[in-house]
């Protein structure tokens, strides 16, 4: 099963809301992450983006790829 997730909101606010929602419900079930990122909507980015904004935590959660 899965231990770990990764939350990948926009960076406005209705992103921001979103993200704390997912936050309080899922903390003690799951460890999180919440990468920053380098623009502000995510299906926004590019594969350069994503290796340097997301690939990191998914190497911290243990996540291969």
């Amino acid at each position: 099963g899965a231990n770990s997730i990764i939350v990948l909101t926009d960076n406005d606010e209705a992103g921001k809301k979103a993200a704390s929602k997912i936050n309080e419900k899922c903390k003690r079930l799951f460890r999180m992450f919440f990468p920053k990122l380098s623009c502000s909507d995510a299906g926004d980015m590019g594969s350069d983006e994503i290796t340097s904004d997301i690939k990191p935590i998914l190497d911290q959660a243990g996540i291969c790829v």
